[in-house]
């Protein structure tokens, strides 16, 4: 678990004070690894979440997302194992103000999973501070891009979304 922060620790709580939205997730064997972007010297969290779960044979249950004075959102969760999912955080600007107004900033998690039932990409995005999921739930076409976002709890899945992200 090197290389990982599997605690809420003083860069977490800093992330979290600025208003920098955060996710938390819950792998099989019940450690919680938190995102601590940017933190000195380390490459991205899901980089190296995605080699641990890799490297260990564990794999995701759940997703949940913190922001300050939000409560904790649940953005997506499976006890038997979250197989071809991604989480990406972003920001948005609400342009439509008047002149010299500053626009409204909103922070955004965006979490995904492949459908095998509906074969889509079911996306879910939490925003803040408006601490509201919208849409609820949308479907989105397999892409290369968010194929290559993914993290896989099988490696036949893997293969199988590799072809199918290759024919569109």
């Amino acid at each position: 678990m090197e290389n990982l922060t599997a605690k809420i620790d003083f860069y977490i709580k800093n992330l979290i004070k600025n208003r920098q939205l955060v996710w938390a997730i819950t792998l099989n064997n019940g450690q919680i690894i938190y995102s601590d972007f940017e933190r000195p010297g380390l490459e991205h969290p899901w980089n190296r979440l995605s080699k641990h779960l890799e490297d260990s044979g564990l794999y995701a249950t759940e997703v949940k997302v913190l922001g300050l004075g939000a409560p904790v959102f649940t953005l997506g969760q499976n006890p038997s194992g979250l197989d071809g999912f991604f989480v990406l955080r972003g920001l948005v600007k609400d342009v439509s103000l008047e002149a010299g107004e500053d626009p409204l900033q909103f922070q955004k998690m965006t979490f995904g999973v492949w459908n095998e039932e509906s074969q889509c990409v079911k996306v879910k995005t939490f925003y803040w501070p408006e601490q509201d999921m919208w849409p609820l739930d949308e479907d989105r076409q397999l892409t290369t891009e968010n194929y290559g976002q993914m993290i896989f709890k099988t490696k036949e899945l893997k293969e199988k979304l590799l072809e199918n992200a290759k024919t569109v």
